[in-house]
C-alpha cells in the first residue's frame, strides 16, 4: 500500500485549528478571571496593598496572549500599537462599563480577537476615528462592540 502524505497546507491548517482552540481555551480562562466581580473586602484590600492581585495577573496573561499571537502582532504593527497601548485599550473598555455579552467578557475579547482589535486600533489610531470628539468616539466604540458580541457576529466590525 502506497502511503501518501497530506499536502503541507492541510497540515498547517490542522495546526492552525489546534492553535485556535488552545488560544480560545486560554482566552476563556482569562475572561472568567477578569470578568468576575470583586467583593467589597477584596476590592478594598487590593486598593490598599501594592501586591499583585488576580486581576493584574489576568491582565498580564491577556497581554501575553495578544503578544504571543502572530496575527494580532501584525495588526498591532500595522497601527504602530505598543503593549502599553493595548493595556490602555483594556482599561478604557473596562471604564466604559462594558461587561459580558454573548458569552464574552467584552474588554478582554475585543483585544484578543483579530477583527475587534483591528476595529479598536482603527478607531483610536487610524483614520476611522477622526472627526469624532472623544465622547462620541467612546460611545460609538462601546455600542459597536456591545452589538458585535451580543449578536454573535464574526468578521469585520
Amino acid at each position: 500500500m502506497n502511503c501518501v502524505s497530506r499536502p503541507e497546507y492541510v497540515r498547517k491548517e490542522k495546526m492552525g485549528i489546534i492553535k485556535r482552540f488552545k488560544k480560545n481555551y486560554r482566552m476563556m480562562k482569562i475572561m472568567k478571571r477578569l470578568g468576575q466581580p470583586m467583593a467589597v473586602e477584596e476590592l478594598t484590600a487590593s486598593l490598599l496593598s501594592k501586591k499583585d492581585n488576580t486581576t493584574d495577573s489576568a491582565k498580564q496573561d491577556l497581554l501575553d496572549l495578544v503578544l504571543g499571537d502572530d496575527e494580532l502582532r501584525i495588526i498591532m504593527t500595522a497601527y504602530g500599537a505598543t503593549p502599553k497601548d493595548i493595556e490602555q485599550l483594556f482599561n478604557s473598555l473596562t471604564s466604559m462599563g462594558l461587561g459580558w455579552a454573548g458569552g464574552n467578557y467584552i474588554p478582554a475579547a475585543a483585544i484578543a480577537l483579530n477583527p475587534t482589535l483591528d476595529y479598536l486600533l482603527r478607531m483610536t489610531k487610524g483614520k476611522d476615528g477622526t472627526g469624532l470628539d472623544n465622547t462620541d468616539k467612546t460611545i460609538k466604540i462601546a455600542c459597536d462592540l456591545k452589538n458585535y458580541f451580543q449578536q454573535g457576529r464574526m468578521g469585520r466590525v
